[in-house]
């Protein structure tokens, strides 16, 4: 039987070769997350998530963690040490996330509607699957490894 990547154009494996780089980068930064946070939930979101990322796209990822600094500066500058360069983190408590999610807040929706689940150690995909079917998104939330390139 013939490799699947044999068949494929160069410029199609070059393509999911880049795409599997930034998607590692994304990894890397949910498992420095886990070190520093303990129980940690982060999702890809944005260009990449989607797979129609460019030069210019970055990384972004979105970590829940049980505590955080109060701080927005303090929180972002503990979040930007965490990060390997390209990605862009943001962050929030679970009490954040939850509130947010149930106050149907629009900007997490619409992070959330694409987003690729890395890492659920606080269970929130099932909250977040609920909230999506009823705002009419569908209720699953993609895994690592799932979904096309367009």
């Amino acid at each position: 039987m013939q490799d699947k990547s044999s068949t494929m154009p160069k410029w199609l494996q070059e393509r999911r070769r880049q795409w599997a780089e930034l998607r590692a980068l994304a990894n890397q930064f949910a498992e420095k997350a886990k070190e520093a946070f303990g129980k940690v939930s982060v999702w890809l979101y944005g260009s990449v998530a989607r797979g129609d990322f460019n030069f210019w796209s970055d990384v972004d990822v979105l970590l829940v963690a049980e505590d955080l600094p109060k701080h927005p500066l303090e929180r972002l500058g503990l979040l930007l040490k965490l990060t390997p360069p390209g990605v862009e983190p943001i962050g929030y408590t679970k009490a954040e996330f939850e509130a947010l999610l149930v106050r149907r807040h629009p900007n997490l929706l619409a992070l959330l509607k694409e987003a690729v689940c890395l890492r659920d150690d606080l269970d929130l995909t099932k909250l977040v699957e609920e909230v999506r079917k009823d705002e009419g998104q569908g209720g699953r939330i993609w895994a690592v490894g799932e979904g096309n390139i367009r």
